[in-house]
């Protein structure tokens, strides 16, 4: 989250941010806004990172116009929603509500760039009474666009943070890495368990696509991915994701 009119080091900030979460299984929520927002969505494709657009207006519609494209996008490795029914209305309302559905689907709310007033520090402060974890990034202490950040942080709504690893380490996320291949010291591997494995290349994937790749039915799935985690073969991310250990 962030203000409509980031400066270019809260833009990097933003790039890196989703560069560091593309291997901890995480996904990005946003409100496909001008500024922060459509810089996370378009990183979060780049890195192929599953991102989320929350729109406060129905379906038929993009607003911004000028993110259409990369609402398409999003489409690919994602979704867009809306609580909104069909042909609503645009009405400046709306954003509120679109925040705290943001608020609520996520387990953290990241605070960029933001001024003291605005979106971004409505949707933390919401994500806060829903007792979800949220996180700044500090600036220097002058009123400007990042005034907001500080604020959050003073006020104890928000936690200090200057990467992603400080996230991680807060939420409870950071992935130990092993260097050598653990399903080398496991070479008595069902037929079904060696079939997921050469489908599970390098890249964490979804239950739905383990499904569809691999050609397994789900309950044999099920079984597959409880065995190659217990023998530390494969890593289960968050939202169903798995990962082959390498």
């Amino acid at each position: 989250m962030g203000t409509r009119k980031p400066r270019a080091q809260s833009l990097l900030l933003t790039q890196q941010l989703i560069e560091d979460a593309q291997n901890h299984g995480v996904q990005i929520i946003s409100g496909l806004a001008y500024g922060i927002d459509i810089c996370a969505h378009k990183n979060a494709i780049k890195c192929d990172v599953p991102n989320i657009g929350v729109l406060a207006h129905g379906l038929d519609q993009i607003y911004p116009k000028a993110h259409y494209k990369t609402s398409s996008e999003i489409q690919k490795n994602g979704a867009l929603i809306s609580e909104m029914p069909l042909f609503t209305n645009l009405h400046p309302d709306l954003f509120p509500r679109r925040n705290r559905i943001i608020a609520g689907m996520s387990d953290a709310v990241v605070v960029v760039e933001s001024k003291t007033v605005g979106g971004s520090m409505s949707t933390a402060q919401i994500a806060r009474s829903y007792d979800r974890d949220v996180f700044a990034f500090p600036e220097i202490p002058i009123k400007g666009n990042n005034s907001g950040c500080n604020a959050l942080i003073k006020r104890q709504v928000a936690e200090l943070i200057e990467d992603f690893s400080d996230v991680c380490k807060s939420m409870n996320w950071s992935i130990k890495q092993r260097n050598t291949p653990q399903y080398n010291l496991f070479p008595n591997l069902t037929t079904d368990e060696q079939q997921l494995l050469q489908t599970l290349t390098g890249k964490r994937m979804h239950i739905d696509e383990l499904i569809q790749y691999s050609k397994l039915p789900l309950h044999t799935i099920t079984l597959c991915v409880l065995e190659l985690e217990l023998k530390g073969i494969i890593q289960v991310l968050p939202g169903k994701y798995y990962q082959r250990i390498a």
